[in-house]
């Protein structure tokens, strides 16, 4: 403990005073201090007051070490001061690195230090919460301040990872402000103390410049607005946005598309808009909107480009993407107050323009369920209302029956599945450039394709395509799609309707796709006035086979998928996920049932016809294979 000395002031009151003392605070109350800073002077100020003030103790420590062990070496004196943090409760600091040199009448120097168990990391955490970037400003000041005044140069300490940011630790790096260059430039600007007048007038003029930002980001946002209000699109309202601003702009849909653009001519950029396209489809993924209006910077090449998304009812929708030429063009604070702006602008438009397009698509649903209701006198007047929606029906076409299963939580799960599922069709057959109608009804939706190309093998091309593609958006689900034969007048789309419900019963896991024609006889045959028959001839030809015990209708699933594969045990037992003998099994247990030779060329023909009977009235369901 220091000597307390004692004297008698002018008024004959003695007074006591320890000179160079020290006294103890709770690390939570000075916690609470530096919570009270940052909030009341802003982040960087209060930084710069704990940096400096970590200084100040850094060189009185320095000090004293000197003064009272003059012995030691420069070495020796510098890792004392990792000690003195020490003892002090501050930090329980390591050196990892330390190298001194003095080259050409220079010092070159290089100190590594982890910092474990720093109250200043602790209370941040606590008091504020996890920070982007390291916290420790007053151990990286009393680190700079102690090295400094012992080596008699402006040696800086930088902390490089911090346990408040998501470190496993803390750690601090401390070299020469010459060695640091213009890395340093913020704790430079730290430790030149200015007078409180300085000071107010810096943050006067800081605060003309955030009210002129300010307001040349209402006025854009103002007249970016009115374009909006007056029922402009996406790209006048970019090309307005360039108009203004003098920044290049980019739209990007959420999967990576380009949507719009305006001022890439104006950049000195060795690239297209097609470059920039697979840029951004490699950076946009499900982080980039995990929070609204997320900003982030990306370099490209020699330029620098300021992203902000944006979602439309909750749904990620795009990226906005400002482009600087050079870094300096970049000034953040207005830059990112406008792309801000400017952002909420284009969702608002993109929201107006998703709902004029949902109600024009509800309208082309309703004008899509009164032609399959039969509610037209003639191909004419289908032919001419369609026109006034930009759709020529006069062209061949097909219609197709597209169920699904995909697994769910609840119901409104399944609501939005069903909504998302119609949006990835509409958007599909959009992409293809085709003329097309869609309705849809629970779990199912019909959709009528015009065929343009006039190709035999065109709706293979279209149907089997947009399967693969739900199939892999939707890994999980399984599609399933009847489809009608070409039909030639518009008139008779209810006739292909029917044609591809027909279609639909058929379709099972091992053939989701089936063409009202490869029905053969048996879609012709089969309608709802014979249904009572087709059951009598069920029970006549599958005899002891049928039943409504869950038995049974295992055994006539095996039955039919053995009869497809015309009568293979191997691609049988593979279609089924059995063993070849658990196959054989159930196969002599159908035959022995039947006191049949399924085998037989007619015997099987039959059952065959006879199960796809049963299937399209509706009493068996070939879909699931779940045996």
């Amino acid at each position: 403990m220091q000597a307390t000395s004692t004297s008698l002031n002018g008024k004959g009151v003695e007074t006591s005073f320890v000179p160079n003392g020290s006294i103890l605070v709770d690390v939570h109350a000075f916690g609470s201090l530096r919570k009270d800073l940052i909030n009341n002077i802003g982040h960087d100020r209060a930084k710069g007051f704990l940096f400096r003030y970590g200084f100040d103790l850094g060189v009185r420590d320095a000090k004293e070490c000197k003064e009272n062990e003059p012995h030691l070496t420069l070495n020796e004196l510098i890792e004392f001061g990792p000690k003195i943090h020490s003892m002090k409760g501050f930090v329980y600091s390591k050196t990892t690195k330390l190298v001194i040199r003095n080259e050409e009448n220079r010092l070159n120097f290089l100190m590594e230090s982890i910092w474990e168990n720093s109250y200043e990391a602790s209370e941040h955490y606590k008091q504020i919460g996890r920070s982007t970037s390291p916290v420790c400003f007053t151990l990286a000041g009393y680190a700079s301040g102690f090295v400094s005044e012992a080596t008699g140069e402006r040696v800086i300490f930088k902390e490089v990872c911090c346990c408040a940011a998501g470190g496993n630790n803390c750690r601090a790096i401390g070299k020469t402000a010459a060695q640091w260059g213009s890395a340093i430039k913020d704790e430079s600007y730290y430790l030149q103390a200015k007078p409180i007048l300085e000071e107010l007038e810096i943050t006067y003029e800081k605060l003309l410049q955030e009210r002129d930002n300010r307001a040349t980001a209402s006025e854009i946002h103002k007249k970016l607005t009115e374009e909006v209000t007056r029922g402009k699109g996406i790209d006048s309202i970019i090309q307005t946005v360039y108009k203004l601003t003098k920044i290049p702009i980019v739209i990007f849909t959420s999967n990576g598309q380009m949507l719009a653009y305006s001022g890439l001519s104006s950049l000195s950029l060795d690239t297209s808009p097609y470059e920039l396209k697979q840029f951004f489809k490699e950076k946009i993924n499900s982080n980039s909107f995990s929070h609204p209006l997320r900003q982030e910077i990306h370099q490209y090449k020699s330029s620098l480009l300021l992203t902000s998304t944006f979602s439309i009812q909750e749904k990620p929708a795009g990226v906005c993407v400002f482009i600087f030429n050079k870094f300096e063009d970049y000034q953040p604070h207005l830059s990112n107050m406008l792309i801000e702006k400017v952002t909420l602008v284009i969702s608002l438009c993109l929201f107006f323009e998703k709902t004029k397009i949902d109600s024009f698509e509800r309208m082309k649903g309703f004008f899509f369920d009164e032609i399959l209701g039969g509610q037209f006198t003639s191909n004419e007047e289908i032919i001419a209302k369609a026109s006034l929606i930009q759709l020529d029906l006069s062209m061949p076409y097909w219609v197709g029956v597209i169920d699904y299963s995909i697994p769910h939580t609840d119901f409104m799960n399944q609501l939005e599945i069903h909504k998302e599922l119609m949006d990835c069709i509409f958007d599909y057959c959009t992409n293809q450039r085709r003329d097309f109608l869609i309705s849809q009804s629970a779990k199912q939706f019909i959709l009528l394709v015009t065929d343009k190309q006039k190709k035999k093998k065109e709706k293979n091309f279209i149907f089997g395509d947009l399967y693969q593609f739900l199939r892999t958006k939707y890994p999980n689900g399984d599609f399933y799609m009847g489809l009608s034969k070409k039909s030639e007048s518009i008139k008779e789309a209810s006739i292909a309707y029917q044609e591809a419900i027909t279609a639909s019963k058929m379709v099972s896991k091992s053939n989701p796709i089936i063409g009202f024609e490869s029905l053969g006889l048996i879609g012709i045959l089969v309608n709802e006035n014979n249904l009572e028959e087709v059951r009598k001839w069920a029970v006549n030809v599958l005899g002891n086979l049928k039943g409504p015990n869950p038995r049974s209708i295992e055994l006539i699933k095996t039955l039919y998928a053995f009869l497809l594969t015309g009568g293979s045990l191997e691609r049988t037992a593979n279609d089924l996920s059995l063993s070849v003998g658990g196959l054989r099994y159930r196969i002599s247990k159908i035959e022995e049932l039947l006191q049949k030779d399924i085998r037989d060329p007619i015997t099987g023909y039959q059952l065959l016809l006879t199960i796809q009977a049963l299937n399209l009235i509706g009493d068996l369901d070939l879909k699931s294979q779940a045996l």
